[in-house]
Order: structure tokens, then C-alpha cells, then sequence
């Protein structure tokens, strides 16, 4: 079962190496159930050519020294607190996936709210 978390776009902030960070816009981001667990998926929709070179930075060079993703958004961030909550006997681990250029990205995570509106995935 798949849960749309927002149909329009949405900006995340991804952590890579020390305190290095950068901005990129993203969308159809959804929430799955699966059998024992939930995959939260976006899919990148770089905004001019700093996002992208951002992007195709992050996701050929760095992608090894990844550390965060993080959602600015409230709407993600409630809707994702309902649905964990609804199935929470049900999830024992959420795994995040990231598509950029038609390639998927699939990535262990510890879940976190951030800030107020924030929800944070730190990379396993």
C-alpha cells in the first residue's frame, strides 16, 4: 500500500562529509508499506543548474559520504507521524529510496523529527 505524503514539490537538505550540505527540490514523494517495514520515497527534480550540479555531485561523487536527508516540510512531516503511527506493530524498519535520473537509491535509516516542520533520515 502507498501513501502519497505530497503530490507537489519540496525541498530537502542533503548532509554529506563534514559540515558540507546543499538544497535540492524533489517530488512524488511517497510513503510504502511493505511486509515488515515502510519505504519512504522521493524522487529529485533539480531546480536550475546549482541544484543539479549539486545533485549530480551528491549522487556520483559523494554518495559514499552521505549522512542526512532531510524533508523541509510540515506536511511531509505530519502525514509521515500519522501513517508510522497507524501501522506501528506492523513496521520494525524503514528504508529510504531516492531516484535521480532514473536510478534508485536505496538507503538504511534512523528516523528523526527535526526543528519544528523537519524530518530528518540519518544513512545508516
Amino acid at each position: 500500500m502507498k501513501r502519497s505524503l505530497k503530490k507537489g514539490d519540496t525541498t530537502i537538505e542533503i548532509g554529506y562529509q563534514e559540515d558540507e550540505s546543499c538544497c535540492i527540490s524533489a517530488i512524488e514523494t511517497e510513503v510504502e508499506l511493505k511486509k515488515d517495514h515502510a519505504v519512504f520515497r522521493t524522487k529529485l527534480k533539480p531546480v536550475g543548474g546549482n541544484q543539479a550540479d549539486d545533485a549530480d555531485a551528491v549522487f556520483t561523487e559523494t554518495l559514499d559520504y552521505l549522512k542526512t536527508i532531510t524533508f523541509r516540510d510540515k506536511q511531509i512531516r505530519e502525514t509521515t507521524a500519522k501513517f508510522l503511527k497507524a501501522y506501528q506493530e506492523i513496521i520494525k524498519f524503514i528504508k529510504l529510496e531516492v531516484i535521480y535520473k532514473n536510478k534508485v537509491h536505496l538507503f538504511n535509516i534512523d528516523l528523526k523529527p527535526a526543528d519544528d516542520d523537519d524530518l530528518c533520515f540519518e544513512l545508516k
